[in-house]
């Protein structure tokens, strides 16, 4: 009770708050994270947490694609794993993940050629929430795009292509994390929000990794986890509204 005593003071005393914006015009983008949401977050470490929530975890160095389910028509082409490392191909799903609704999804993964791709809310290969994160070479530069789509009962729907304001090394392994919220997804690269959307079309499903024609990825390790508990849902939804840092 005293912490959310204390969480509403944080919202009351942030609208006056003397070191905000008074003028009225717009908050550039490095202004992001405010003061109110670095605040509300640190008030939230404070919160007991419980332990109720599921958690999956597979590193590819003692791991096989065992618990990974191919399409029944590409079995054989469902990726392969090397030197530790997961290289997709068509997409598996991760079979324990298949029945759960709200979790946050993290893996550590590295692009090799054009992009790296996951699914989620995927409870078969024709229906999912598909993204990936692809670099676009331009003569010597090169430029970070997210793209994703809907995938419902085997169609392509909802495409969208935003440009990322991140630049990533195609050499370097990076922390990637989705989470999943009833309707909403916030999608996380390096440590830094990098989309948000909305699709009530999907409520359950797990997720998977996959690519098409020339894109090559390798995945280290991935995991999935849920908590049930006030503080997580509460968390996220101030994340969604707000863009809070994340809580480790």
């Amino acid at each position: 009770m005293l912490a959310l005593l204390a969480l509403g003071g944080v919202l009351i005393f942030s609208f006056d708050y003397p070191g905000g914006n008074t003028s009225g015009a717009p908050e550039p983008a490095d202004r992001r994270p405010s003061w109110f949401a670095q605040q509300t977050s640190t008030l939230l470490r404070y919160f007991p947490k419980n332990s109720s929530g599921v958690e999956l975890r597979i590193d590819f160095v003692s791991s096989n694609l065992s618990d990974w389910q191919a399409a029944a028509t590409s079995a054989s082409s469902g990726g392969s794993i090397n030197n530790g490392l997961l290289r997709p191909s068509g997409l598996r799903i991760w079979t324990d993940s298949r029945r759960l609704a709200d979790y946050r999804f993290q893996f550590e993964g590295r692009i090799e050629n054009t992009s790296v791709k996951w699914a989620i809310r995927a409870d078969d290969h024709r229906n999912y929430y598909a993204t990936k994160v692809m670099l676009s070479r331009h003569s010597s530069s090169s430029a970070t795009e997210l793209v994703r789509f809907s995938m419902i009962g085997g169609k392509e729907t909802r495409r969208v292509r935003l440009p990322l304001p991140i630049s990533l090394d195609d050499k370097a392994f990076y922390n990637y994390e989705v989470r999943a919220t009833g309707d909403r997804f916030i999608t996380i690269v390096g440590g830094r929000v990098v989309d948000t959307f909305r699709n009530p079309r999907l409520r359950t499903g797990g997720v998977g990794f996959f690519s098409e024609g020339s894109e090559r990825a390798s995945i280290r390790w991935a995991k999935v986890s849920t908590d049930d508990d006030f503080v997580e849902k509460l968390r996220g939804f101030l994340t969604f509204g707000l863009i809070l840092p994340p809580m480790e």
